[in-house]
Parts: C-alpha cells; structure tokens; sequence
C-alpha cells in the first residue's frame, strides 16, 4: 500500500473517534452491572470487554501511525477548541479502559496459569489509569486556558461553546470508577471534585451560547446527549465512594430528567443518515443504564407483603434490567455496523484514486 493513502487513511482518523471505546466500554458496565444480577448467566461482558480492547488498539495504531507521518495535522486539530475537547475523548476512553481491564482481572479471567493473566491485567489497568488521568487533567486545564485567551483576544468566540465541553469535564469525574478500586482515592477524589465543578460551569456557557448564537446547526445535534453523562457518572462515582445511595438516586432523577428533555431536541435527526456524530449517543445512553441497572439491584424488596408479589417484583426488575442492556447492545452493533461500512467505502475509494 502505498505511504501517500496510508498518509491520507491516518488523516482521517480524530482523537475524538476514542469515543468508540467510550461507548463500548459503557456496554461493557452495563453487561457486568445485569450479570451481577443473574450470577449464573453467561459472561457476556468478557466478549465485550475484549472487543473493546480491540477497538482501542486499533485507534491507537491509527493515531501513532498519524503522528508519525504527519505530526502537524495532529498538533493543528489540537488547536482547535472544539478539537481540543473532543480529544480529550482519548484520555476518557484509557480510563474507561482501565476498569474495563480491572474487571476482566477481577473476574474468572484471572484463573489462568499461574494468574499470570489477572496480574497483567491489573498491572496494565494502572499503568492505563495512571496515564489516562493525568491526560485528562492537562487536557482539562489546556481547554481553560484555551477557551479563556478565546473570549480575551477574539470575537464571535460563542460558536465554539458546544456540549463536546463535557467530555474533559466528565473524564475527570470518570477516575474514580477504577481509581478507588486501584487505591488512589485521594487523586480519585480531587479530580472528582475539579470535574464536578467544571459541570455546571459548562452548563452556563451552554446557556450563555445559545441565547447568543441560537441553536447548534442540525449535524451538531447529538453533541447534546453528551450532557447526559455527568449526572449518571456522578451517581456511578458516589455509588463507588459509598455514599448515601439516596444522592444516586437523585442524580438518576436528574439524568433522567435530561433524557427526556433531549427527545425532542434530538428529534428532528430521526431521518438523517449515520454520521460520526452518532457515536454521542453511546457511552451517555450506556452511563445512565448502568447507572439504572445499579440501583435497580440494589433496592430491596423485603417490604413485599407477600412471597408471590416479591417474585413479581423482582421479576419486573430483571425484564427492565435485561430491555435495557438489550437495547444499549442493538445501539452498539448498529453503530459499530455503519463504521466499519464506511471506512470500507472511504477504503476502496482511496484505493481507486490511487
């Protein structure tokens, strides 16, 4: 294959196109959280996980491969604000990662020769951890620092205010989740509390833009689930700190709330076809299943007046649980599908222009 189309292959893949591995590692949460609950059930979410080591690989070779061949066009999308949030989608997605892999080194996987399997995969997720979030944290302060000289030195700054804002925002948030686990509590924490502040700072310019500018143009549109995700990783992360379980419930409230207010935001993109952009519904969608899936197996039902109505409930519980990941799967496959369709076609066409 020739350097020029391997050149131009590499150009097209973003650091924002991580958010695939954001997406399946939500799947992967969802899967362990129903399993949880069916203990006896197939194990799922190994396949899951794997794939998402796959894919992450993958993009990994694709941007290394960019770097090398064209740097500039790397530092040049990192000086774009936009850009620049949506990279931080790389250092989301090694997080992600990171407790992806502390599952897998949790689970049955860890039962091979020796253990020698599980001790790798432990030792990788905290290398990845490490990285992943001090990644997240300089991209977090460079996006400020960005945004700030943006509104000093330059006008017409509000149309670079759109809800890709909430990735940096949400990774910081994201750490705690394989962080605690791994025994970096205090770091987890205070980069728990830098996200958590950043949420509604993001909300406000969010606000600030569009009584501005107006709304996000129609392939823009679904940036916004985007901000489905900091009030479900918020509840994910308290629920790992062990706090009172009724502030997750309060966040679920809220991330429910912004559910159903982006249906008819996103309503007018039922008939447009697939872009990249659709990718924003995944990891959103998947953090609030989780999120739900969590608490739906904590509640207990012990109040039941009697055995039968308790079986009955439980029951309610375990079809909803299993509708929910079932769907998140359907989205996931779906999406997977038309990228890897139109990287098919984006292949064949540089192959017969060259």
């Amino acid at each position: 294959m020739p350097l020029s189309l391997i050149k131009s292959l590499t150009l097209e893949l973003k650091l924002s196109h991580y958010v695939m591995v954001m997406g399946w590692s939500g799947l992967y949460f969802c899967a362990t959280k129903l399993e949880h609950m069916h203990p006896g059930w197939p194990a799922l979410s190994e396949l899951i996980a794997w794939v998402d080591v796959l894919v992450f690989l993958a993009l990994s070779v694709g941007v290394l491969s960019r770097l090398a061949l064209s740097p500039q066009s790397l530092v040049q999308e990192l000086r774009q604000p936009v850009a620049l949030c949506g990279a931080a989608a790389m250092a989301v997605g090694m997080i992600l990662l990171s407790s992806v892999l502390l599952g897998l080194a949790q689970s049955g996987v860890q039962q091979g020769p020796a253990g020698l399997m599980g001790e790798g995969l432990m030792a990788a997720s905290e290398v990845i951890w490490c990285w992943g979030a001090v990644i997240e944290l300089a991209l977090s302060l460079w996006v400020m620092v960005v945004y700030a000289r943006l509104f000093l030195y330059k006008q017409n700054s509000w149309i670079h205010i759109t809800p890709v804002m909430f990735i940096p925002a949400v990774g910081n948030v994201l750490v705690v989740l394989s962080g605690v686990a791994l025994g970096h509590e205090t770091w987890s924490l205070a980069q728990f509390v830098f996200g958590l502040t950043l949420w509604p700072v993001v909300c406000v310019l969010l606000v600030q833009r569009l009584s501005a500018i107006g709304p996000l143009p129609l392939g823009a549109l679904p940036s916004w689930c985007i901000g489905l995700s900091p009030p479900c990783v918020i509840g994910l992360a308290l629920v790992v700190f062990k706090a009172p379980l009724v502030w997750a419930w309060v966040f679920w409230a809220l991330g429910s709330g912004v559910l159903g207010a982006l249906i008819p935001v996103l309503w007018p993109m039922r008939h447009q076809p697939y872009a990249a952009s659709f990718w924003a519904f995944s990891f959103p969608l998947a953090a609030w299943v989780s999120l739900s899936l969590t608490l739906l197996s904590s509640l207990t039902l012990s109040s039941s007046p009697t055995g039968a109505d308790q079986a009955f409930a439980r029951d309610a519980l375990d079809l909803v649980g299993i509708a929910l990941t079932t769907a998140m799967v359907i989205l996931l496959c779906y999406l997977s599908a038309k990228a890897w369709g139109q990287a098919r076609r984006f292949l064949r066409t540089a192959l017969a222009q060259a």
